[in-house]
């Protein structure tokens, strides 16, 4: 799938307030309503928006924000997986760190070290408390003609040309070739008559 220029505008504006409507965007870009909303929708099924989030100011809620480091034997990092979503912003790097920003009180960061630190293949955990971080939803920059990889809903292939779909149970399906779609619907149907 490649972009063009309304896709951009429609990233562009949600990342700046994904509270906005697409009445609002239209109003601003020129694009239809449904046109907008059927973008959207695309953009979403193909996975290249994965979800729509808020950003809370910690210290209202009397929470504080740390940057929490954890590295560990490359074999374990599914043993560790389970904390990324203890962050609110997560990366896992290629040199076998676990980079997150965990928001709460001191009992519940010291409580979080403890359970890191007796999981298995931990080498090394740094707690540091943050005195501020910024999250910037303008970068990076998306234009138009970038190029959107889809994997197959069957084989997982990336997929190079333009993908053979189906609509399945209110969900566009994408395909790499017509043999996975018919073994998609082969597979799909028993489950479906159950």
């Amino acid at each position: 799938m490649i972009l063009d220029e309304t896709d951009r505008e429609l990233i562009t504006s949600l990342r700046r307030d994904a509270r906005q409507s697409l009445r609002t965007i239209s109003k601003r870009t020129g694009a239809s309503v449904p046109t907008l909303s059927s973008k959207l929708q695309k953009l979403i099924e193909v996975g290249a928006i994965k979800k729509f989030s808020v950003l809370l100011d910690s210290a209202t809620f009397g929470l504080r924000d740390y940057l929490v480091e954890i590295s560990y034997k490359p074999k374990h990092l599914r043993d560790l997986e389970k904390f990324s979503d203890r962050f609110t912003h997560c990366v896992v790097t290629q040199d076998s760190r676990i980079v997150g920003i965990f928001t709460g009180t001191e009992k519940e960061i010291v409580s979080l070290y403890s359970e890191i630190s007796s999981a298995g293949g931990v080498d090394r955990i740094a707690v540091t408390p943050t005195i501020s971080y910024t999250v910037n939803n303008e970068r990076p920059n998306i234009e138009s003609g970038y190029r959107i990889s889809i994997s197959c809903n069957l084989c997982g292939r990336d997929i190079t040309s333009s993908p053979v779909t189906l609509r399945y149970r209110g969900v566009t399906k994408y395909f790499c070739c017509t043999s996975c779609r018919k073994l998609f619907v082969a597979e799909h149907q028993g489950i479906d008559r159950k």
